[in-house]
C-alpha cells in the first residue's frame, strides 16, 4: 500500500525534471573548441581574449575569438580568480608563434 502512495510522487517528481526548460543558447558550445581557434599564419590573425578571469592574457585567431571569450567566461564562473590590475600584472600582445596565437606579456 505504502508504494501506491509513492509512485505519483514519483511521477511527478520526474515529469517536472523532465519537463524543464533547457536554454542550450544561454551556455555556449565549447565542445567543438579545435586547433582553428587557435590557428594563424601572420600576428594580424591573432587577437588578444579574456582568460577564464578575466584577464586580457589568452589569444585566438580573430574569426574564433569572440567564441574563445565566451568558452573562457563560461570556464572561468566557477573560479576563484584574483582581479586583473593592468598596472601590476601589466598587458599582453597577441602573436603568431609557429602556427598558432599566443598571448605573449609585454616587456615595459
Amino acid at each position: 500500500m505504502q508504494q501506491r502512495n509513492r509512485f505519483p510522487a514519483l511521477l511527478l517528481a520526474l515529469t517536472v525534471f523532465l519537463s524543464a526548460p533547457v536554454n542550450a543558447e544561454t551556455l555556449p558550445s565549447c565542445k567543438d573548441e579545435n586547433a582553428a581557434w587557435r590557428s594563424c599564419k601572420t600576428e594580424a590573425d591573432c587577437a588578444i581574449v579574456p582568460n577564464p578571469c578575466g584577464w586580457p592574457s589568452d589569444a585566438a585567431n580573430q574569426n574564433f575569438a569572440n567564441k574563445a571569450e565566451e568558452c573562457n567566461r563560461h570556464r572561468g564562473a566557477a573560479m576563484g580568480c584574483a582581479a586583473y590590475n593592468a598596472e601590476r600584472d601589466g598587458s599582453y600582445t597577441a602573436r603568431c608563434i609557429v602556427g598558432k596565437c599566443v598571448a605573449v606579456k609585454d616587456i615595459p
